[in-house]
């Protein structure tokens, strides 16, 4: 037989790859009799199971026994989990057969497939448990001979997928744009008292209602730009109300854009036309309303996951209260609506660019009454798929919503009666100095 055709041979002491197993060191080579016929065996001991298997010599190839990977190779695979991620299918069983088959393939770069694949679908829902422990497997097969190839201590085994930013590992980020919108004229806050306060730009816990809206983004790897909207002439407040976030050189970059509008829709229309003349490259676009101040950047990562595989996506929750629909009085219920495929949804929205732009173009110019970006990113054509929401990522909607709202307006009111005050005095000082110059002008 051609030296070429034998099979590997390994020795004592060597470390090993077992498919579906994990490394292992071959302690010792032995023969013994199977069926009246001395056969050779490989003595493997598995450290991450803390299990001795034995492999006949003769069959070690057949049942995948193969060297560690090169530090190349490793590093390789590493790249792979980040690399363009396409979608498996939506039935899980399907699904999972398909990572199985590529586990039992043995080689680092179908087990960092499986990695990427069941990561991506976890942040879109939460995995079965099958489909868990066979990530979790996964994983740990992962882990443990990458860091055999990259000659890490045991110790520091684990992390050496999760360093220096283990998220970029996992999941490969598209480059998007984020619109926070706060334009409105929070009427529903102001309505006992008709304060005309913006919601957004008062406290909780030491951070600004905007402030805590926008700052989870640039957590988010890939985010190119954030747009926030205000109502026309209150640049300056919505400024102070993203407290440090405007500092110069702030990558990404903030933008602040007049919303120009009595509605919502019109404000994204604002940004994403100011999106559009910028030729900046980005795939998503994601639209958060300034109000849900307590969003996390995970959730932001599972939403923007989900829109690469619908082109569209949304946080949503099942309806819990009975739904109706009532009189144009407001007075009787006309309907009664079943809950069973009724969902609440959130934000952000988060959309395919330029579609989300063309969408909104044609819908400036409907009669249709959209009541938000999803309706009208599915009536250009496209689809959104809902992942879970939070029940903490609530809007603030109700002055009781914020803790000592009534004293935090007081305080807001005065100071800008106060800065009125300031600028008419500055107004009237400048006049008088020009008056003065004029009558020096004329002596």
């Amino acid at each position: 037989m051609n030296s070429a055709q034998e099979p590997k041979q390994f020795a004592i002491g060597e470390h090993v790859v077992y498919p579906l197993q994990g490394v292992g060191v071959i302690k010792r080579i032995e023969e013994r009799m199977f069926r009246g016929v001395a056969t050779m065996y490989y003595v493997i001991y598995l450290d991450i199971s803390d299990m001795t298997v034995m492999i006949p010599v003769d069959k070690s190839e057949e049942m995948g026994i193969r060297p560690i990977v090169a530090e190349k190779e490793a590093k390789q695979a590493i790249d792979s989990i980040s690399s363009k991620y396409e979608p498996m299918p939506v039935d899980w069983k399907v699904r999972y057969q398909m990572n199985v088959d590529l586990l039992k393939q043995g080689s680092i770069t179908s087990i960092a497939k499986v990695v990427q694949a069941l990561y991506h679908r976890s942040k879109i829902k939460e995995l079965p448990v099958q489909e868990r422990k066979l990530y979790d497997n996964a994983l740990r097969l992962l882990i443990d001979e990458i860091s055999f190839a990259l000659k890490k201590d045991k110790k520091k085994r684990s992390k050496c997928l999760y360093s220096p930013n283990w998220r970029n590992r996992f999941m490969n980020f598209p480059q998007h744009a984020v619109i926070v919108t706060a334009a409105g004229s929070s009427d529903r806050f102001n309505m006992n008292k008709q304060l005309g306060v913006k919601k957004e730009y008062l406290s909780i816990d030491g951070h600004t209602v905007l402030y805590r809206s926008v700052a989870p983004f640039l957590e988010v790897p890939g985010c190119q730009v954030i747009m926030v909207t205000h109502p026309q002439g209150m640049a300056d407040q919505c400024a102070v109300a993203l407290e440090d976030l405007l500092q110069q050189n702030m990558v990404p970059p903030i933008i602040l854009v007049p919303g120009g509008g009595a509605n919502r829709q019109k404000s994204v229309y604002n940004a994403l036309q100011m999106l559009s003349s910028m030729a900046m490259a980005v795939d998503f676009v994601a639209i958060h309303d300034g109000a849900r101040c307590f969003l996390t950047p995970d959730l932001v990562i599972k939403t923007l996951a989900t829109a690469t595989v619908f082109r569209g996506a949304v946080p949503a929750l099942p309806a819990t209260d009975a739904l109706k629909i009532i009189d144009n009085n407001g007075g009787v219920i006309t309907h009664h609506i079943d809950r069973t495929h009724a969902v609440g949804v959130q934000t952000p929205q988060i959309f395919k660019y330029p579609e989300i732009w063309e969408a909104h173009q044609v819908a400036k110019d409907a009669t249709t009454s959209y009541v938000d970006d999803t309706q009208i990113f599915t009536d250009y054509g496209q689809s959104v798929g809902i992942c879970e929401g939070t029940r903490e990522n609530r809007k603030i909607t109700y002055i009781e919503d914020v803790p000592d709202a009534e004293q935090q307006i007081e305080e807001y009111l005065q100071n800008l009666e106060e800065g009125k005050r300031s600028a008419q005095a500055a107004k009237a000082l400048h006049q008088a100095m020009d008056e003065v110059q004029r009558e020096q002008q004329t002596q």
